[in-house]
């Protein structure tokens, strides 16, 4: 698009990188702007569903992601003992029929490091260990001052790519409360891989399940219910764990004994509530506009958060590529990627209230199936 030469995006996370990429691409200046110290995020591994693949062939990362990732084809559902109950195949994605297994997962450091090199590559500026400190939006384009300088640096557009509590976010809507908790925690930590594919455990009240990540490792996901939003003690996390392993068998007790016998630390371990919100009026206000988690927020249950991520990315390069004006592009880049991104929070969402009910397998396995075949779609 003419008139728009260069571009800020606050917030280095996956979809962040991507957004990045995508827009230096088409010639636009890009600084990417993280308030941590590196690009490499905290975190365990990530699942790559059969759209998130497809979008990181859309990248141009997806080779090296699929030279290091774990791979697999098949979905297995097991018992809390460990009985094998069902397997299901993994299809791909519509225009990523190449690729030879259709889902795969990763390390999330592994994977920040193949897009950082790849945006390097590309000419953009990456500013870590800053944030904004004074914004000024206005019809004409953004003004910013980060910490710890008393000049503003003139942008364009600015992209919010800054998480669920995004501080972009609190520029354009000061009164945002949206942020919903589910009632669920996410349990992950890195672990051996036992079996080839990804392996779920169906217990009494928790869902615990096992990604490949490379030929000799998986992350280990629990979910759990929690009545109260609770901070919980990074010094309680191992013994809360352990706890929650109780409920399963092998492999997955030789786990729990690792964390008994002090093998697995609290700084192996990650832990995060879960919470979803979708911002339903305009995702943008004159040269502001949000992208991931500062806009829509899911839970793990489709393995697609970092996926909408970077489908936004590149939905909202496309559309400042073609539209007339930003306004009009920013307006597509919301109508496309809608109902998309509602599609997955509403039934992660319910996903997780049946499991939180012990509620009906039959209306659990049915919104997995369904939703994951409307994703194979493209947008």
């Amino acid at each position: 698009m003419k008139g728009i030469l260069k571009i800020a995006i606050i917030g280095g996370g996956i979809g962040g990188m991507c957004a990045a990429i995508q827009l230096s691409k088409q010639g636009y200046q890009v600084d990417l702007i993280e308030q941590r110290d590196t690009l490499k995020p905290l975190g365990a591994g990530i699942s790559l569903s059969a759209a998130t693949l497809r979008a990181l062939k859309e990248i141009g990362v997806i080779d090296q992601v699929l030279e290091i990732a774990g791979s697999f084809s098949l979905i297995e559902l097991r018992t809390a003992e460990g009985h094998k109950i069902m397997q299901a195949p993994v299809l791909p994605a519509i225009g990523a029929e190449d690729l030879k297994n259709h889902n795969a997962g990763i390390l999330r450091t592994k994977l920040a490091s193949i897009l950082e090199t790849r945006l390097r590559e590309l000419g953009v500026n990456v500013i870590v260990s800053n944030t904004v400190e004074k914004f000024q939006n206005h019809k004409d384009g953004v003004d910013i001052q980060l910490t710890g300088e008393n000049h503003w640096r003139h942008y364009d557009i600015v992209v919010g790519a800054d998480g669920i509590h995004s501080k972009v976010r609190k520029n354009i809507y000061p009164d945002y409360k949206g942020l919903k908790f589910t009632h669920q925690g996410s349990w992950r930590i890195v672990i051996p891989r036992y079996f080839e594919h990804l392996t779920m455990y169906v217990g009494k009240t928790l869902k615990a399940g096992m990604t490949p990540i490379s030929k000799e490792e998986s992350y280990l996901f629990v979910l759990d219910h929690h009545e109260q939003d609770e901070a919980i003690p990074q010094n309680e996390w191992p013994q809360r764990l352990a706890k929650l392993l109780a409920e399963f068998g092998d492999p997955l007790t030789r786990i729990k004994q690792k964390i008994d016998e002090g093998e697995i630390e609290e700084k192996d371990i990650i832990y995060r509530p879960l919470y979803t919100h979708l911002i339903e009026t305009p995702w943008y206000k004159d040269r502001v506009v949000l992208l991931g988690d500062a806009v829509h927020s899911t839970t793990p249950h489709l393995a697609s958060g970092a996926g909408l991520a970077i489908e936004g990315g590149i939905i909202l390069a496309e559309e400042l590529a073609r539209a007339d004006s930003i306004e009009d592009a920013f307006k597509q880049y919301q109508a496309r990627h809608f109902d998309r991104a509602n599609l997955v929070i509403s039934s992660s969402t319910r996903l997780g209230e049946i499991e939180i009910s012990q509620g009906s397998p039959e209306e659990h396995r049915n919104i997995m199936i369904q939703t994951m075949q409307r994703l194979r779609e493209r947008i």
